[in-house]
Formats: structure tokens, C-alpha cells, sequence
């Protein structure tokens, strides 16, 4: 469980020094990408005894989730931009 408690402090200490959207979506993907360290913590799961396996899971999950929540109000901070939704195309409308 340490290693889940160095990484959230790591994390939120990366997160505070971030200054602009840029280095936020550096920030989003260093911790909570694809290849980073929260899927990386996911993956040490199989080299833990299974007696240990169900906790450390439990602990990596709720990091995830707080960090995406600490991310979210970070991009409130920045003003970062939700995604535009396309207008959904109709068909059966004529002219369009």
C-alpha cells in the first residue's frame, strides 16, 4: 500500500505545480493514461500474494477515481473546454 501512498502524494503535488491546460493533459497522462503509473500499479497486481491482491486492487481503484476527480476540478480551474457534441443528423429531415 505504500507504493498506492507515494504515488497519490507524487500526484497531487505534480498536479498542484501544474500552471496551464498543457501541462495538465502532461499531468493526466503521466498518472491516469494508458501506459501510466496508475495502470502500471494495476499491473504489479499478479507478482502481489493473493491474500494481499484484493486490497491492493481495492487501493489502486480508489486512486483512480480520486485522481479523475481531482482532474476534473483541475480542468474547471484551467477552463479547459468540454468536448463539442455534433449535432446529431437526421435522416428523414429534408434539405439537411
Amino acid at each position: 500500500m505504500s507504493d498506492i501512498d507515494a504515488t497519490r502524494t507524487e500526484a497531487l503535488a505534480a498536479l498542484e505545480a501544474v500552471s496551464d491546460a498543457a501541462g495538465l493533459e502532461a499531468w493526466r497522462l503521466t498518472y491516469l493514461g494508458k501506459k501510466g503509473r496508475v495502470k502500471a500499479l494495476m499491473k504489479r497486481l499478479r507478482d502481489i500474494p493473493n491474500e494481499e491482491q484484493r486490497a491492493f486492487g481495492q487501493g489502486v481503484n480508489a486512486l483512480e477515481e480520486e485522481l479523475a476527480g481531482h482532474l476534473a476540478g483541475a480542468k474547471d480551474r484551467f477552463g479547459a473546454a468540454p468536448k463539442a457534441k455534433k449535432k446529431a443528423f437526421d435522416i428523414t429531415l429534408p434539405g439537411e
